[in-house]
């Protein structure tokens, strides 16, 4: 869970944070970084040394974002199972690639 408390100062912030198991982006990045206009990327430093950035592009549309983002999960989501929500989120970042740029280095 991402908390920074009551709001981010700042513009265009980076946001960078672990995820010790190797995971990539959760449903939980996603609506964090669509819910803040402050936060341009989002990185994820896993334990075995990957990254992983999502950007908010210069196209990036916040209300055409979120609601790719509630079809996918829609989609993909039928019993909660943590390998659907993965598959809801994955299948996101890919296809809306007019608004974010996914960066992976393994």
């Amino acid at each position: 869970m991402l908390d920074f408390g009551s709001s981010l100062h700042g513009k265009d912030l980076l946001v960078m944070h672990n995820h010790p198991r190797n995971s990539s982006y959760s449903d939980t990045d996603i609506a964090f970084l669509l819910g803040n206009d402050n936060v341009r990327s989002l990185s994820i430093v896993k334990n075995n040394g990957s990254v992983e950035i999502l950007t908010k592009s210069s196209s990036f549309d916040k209300e055409k974002a979120i609601n790719e983002f509630k079809r996918s999960y829609k989609k993909y989501v039928k019993s909660g199972k943590d390998s659907e929500i993965d598959k809801a989120v994955n299948k996101f970042i890919s296809k809306y690639t007019e608004g974010l740029l996914w960066i992976e280095s393994q």
